[in-house]
């Protein structure tokens, strides 16, 4: 006699199944406290009281807490990054869901999203940058270098900034274009690798980029340029 199989599929254990696996969270930065630590600095007791925001910021992403030249070096970092133009996708997408009524956490996500992927982007067209940082020798990659006068003049402000914190960043000495200059400022405070810089980037353009979508008014879409350039639809035509 033949049983009838069971309606219920058999359950087949697999590797998920077999292998023993934590129980718990593992906390690798943050210890909720009392007090709460990152990576073991009393936040509450020591990095609120001693260290700026940027500081803070920057032992995260280390691990170590930075000396006062490097800290300052990083916020002034920060500063030159921080606008980001509307023009650029990460404030244009923030502003449209600004305008088609989206929360505040849609609006932070929007813009959060969108300057992770720029900066992601500009880090990538900086590899060979990147690599020469961390090989610390020869001369800077022809890519980084520029003649354009409005870039030598940014540059040369931040050069100026730069002067008070007392730290070197070899790449200055030469004639970069000012995001290469600024990358490489990163690099030599400590955010050594791809996903470190690319962070800083995007904290770096969060608060304009956040301040010019909250300006714009909900729902006011006669404030918006919807009058688009002259184009004819083609049927089953490519791109």
């Amino acid at each position: 006699m033949t049983e009838r199989p069971s309606d219920s599929p058999v359950r087949r254990a697999g590797p998920i199944d077999v292998e023993l696996w934590p129980s718990t969270l593992a906390a690798r930065v943050v210890e909720a406290g009392p007090p709460p630590r990152i990576h073991g600095y009393d936040v509450e007791g020591d990095l609120a009281r001693h260290y700026s925001f940027a500081e803070i910021t920057l032992t995260a992403l280390t691990g170590v807490a930075p000396e006062r030249g490097h800290g300052r070096a990083f916020e002034i970092a920060l500063a030159f990054l921080a606008p980001v133009p509307v023009s650029e996708a990460p404030g244009h997408a923030a502003g449209l869901a600004r305008l088609i009524g989206a929360d505040a956490s849609g609006v932070i996500s929007g813009a959060a999203m969108g300057l992770a992927e720029r900066a992601r982007e500009l880090v990538s067209e900086h590899t060979e940058l990147v690599a020469w940082l961390d090989a610390g020798t020869g001369s800077a990659p022809p890519s980084t270098q520029t003649d354009d006068s409005n870039e030598a003049n940014a540059v040369a402000r931040l050069r100026a900034a730069l002067a008070e914190t007392g730290a070197s960043f070899p790449l200055l000495n030469s004639r970069p274009k000012l995001l290469a200059a600024l990358i490489g400022v990163l690099h030599g405070v400590g955010l050594t690798d791809a996903p470190r810089i690319e962070a800083a980037l995007a904290l770096a353009g969060l608060p304009a980029t956040l301040a010019e979508a909250f300006a714009v008014k909900p729902f006011a879409f006669f404030s918006y340029p919807m009058d688009l350039p002259a184009f004819r639809y083609i049927e089953g035509a490519d791109g």
